[in-house]
């Protein structure tokens, strides 16, 4: 059984269960064809399942990397978005402590390829849900993910200050994949 495949009306439900295994990040989004266009939209979502042992104490962070497709043409973004939202953290930049452990769960819903990058650090990389939260995979500051890719990161920054991350695609940088750690002593 994978997933929905009666239409649910408009006001109607649908219970859906399953058993959550293995651990890892996972999303889901409609298959209605055309598929692209809901996806472009934003109608999607992700879920995290935990290890039955309890992970380091960690800050948290879900990061959906965007292509928003406003005029429903498909085939171009008319901007770039972390969580549906262009340049959300160039004014409200996410803040945590010196040596805190971040937790990114980060998942690429673009249509095209994406990239994540932080400034001034490096992060560990669980590609793999069956991996994470066992054996990191890479050691590195920027991270490419196709469509639909997963990954876990975990970092912690050694000096205080406002850090960027972006999308290392200039043209989604630019079109708002972008913002600010402010890393507070």
């Amino acid at each position: 059984y994978d997933g929905i495949h009666e239409v649910v009306p408009p006001g109607g439900e649908y219970l859906y269960e399953w058993e959550a295994d293995p651990v890892g990040l996972y999303l889901y989004h409609s298959h209605m064809m055309p598929i692209a266009k809901p996806v472009n939209q934003g109608f999607f979502g992700a879920y995290v399942v935990y290890p039955k042992e309890p992970l380091p104490a960690a800050k948290e962070l879900l990061f959906i990397l965007q292509f928003i497709d406003t005029d429903g043409d498909g085939d171009t973004a008319e901007f770039y978005a972390i969580n549906a939202k262009a340049d959300q953290f160039l004014n409200d930049p996410i803040q945590f402590g010196l040596d805190e452990r971040v937790r990114i769960y980060l998942i690429n819903m673009n249509i095209e390829f994406a990239t994540f990058h932080i400034h001034g650090n490096f992060f560990k990389t669980y590609r793999s849900p069956i991996m994470w939260p066992d054996t990191a995979t890479e050691f590195t500051d920027v991270v490419g993910l196709g469509w639909g890719q997963r990954v876990v990161l975990e970092f912690s920054y050694k000096y205080p200050g406002l850090w960027m991350f972006h999308d290392h695609i200039a043209e989604h940088a630019e079109e708002g994949l972008r913002g600010w750690f402010r890393v507070m002593q």
